[in-house]
């Protein structure tokens, strides 16, 4: 497990963890608990880790591995800390070592496909508007190192905060503001060239 994912997060007494009996059941064995933590939230899970790495092929295997380092971690999860910041500081780890480890390549993107990494559509108008901006962004995207790419997809894509990010990524809140700069500053200097005639 990464340092990353032993980092914790503070939760709120008051509002409590609605996942915290499942993980300590499934902490301690109970195979039914942590299929429910699967059931519940898997699907969460394969959105964050689409929109951090596009939709590529390898997404179905990525979620496993998501999966497989989680059941590993929860000996080492506490109940201060959230159980979905826990599971989405897998993800990010997950998505990172993807995005380090292949080589630099063209992503051929279904635009249908690109509609699942955004929650609301007005219009199927709108959803196919968004979907060719999607596509176009991933392509800039896929040229990003790693860890630019991962903060400002979950800045700007799924809405984290910088301190929030900062729990994700295992950072400094100023770190990952400098990286969501960054790749602000690199998406804009390819979209200028390719507008250039």
């Amino acid at each position: 497990m990464t340092v990353a994912e032993q980092r914790r997060v503070h939760v709120d007494p008051d509002r409590g963890d609605p996942d915290s009996d499942l993980v300590s059941a499934a902490a301690a064995g109970d195979d039914r608990a942590f299929a429910t933590l699967y059931a519940r939230h898997a699907d969460g899970a394969h959105r964050l880790l689409s929109r951090l790495v596009g939709c590529v092929d390898e997404r179905e295997d990525l979620l496993q591995d998501v999966f497989l380092r989680l059941h590993r971690a929860l000996g080492s999860f506490r109940a201060d800390a959230r159980f979905t910041t826990f599971l989405h500081r897998i993800v990010v780890n997950v998505a990172y070592d993807f995005l380090a480890a292949r080589r630099r390549r063209p992503v051929a993107v279904d635009l249908a496909e690109l509609v699942y990494l955004h929650d609301h559509r007005p219009s199927p108008v709108q959803q196919a508007q968004r979907a060719e901006e999607l596509a176009r962004t991933l392509a800039y995207l896929e040229r990003l190192d790693p860890r630019h790419r991962i903060a400002y997809v979950l800045r700007e894509v799924a809405g984290y905060s910088y301190p929030e990010i900062a729990q994700l990524v295992g950072a400094w809140a100023a770190t990952v503001r400098m990286r969501v700069k960054l790749a602000h500053r690199r998406l804009a200097r390819m979209i200028a060239e390719e507008d250039q005639p």
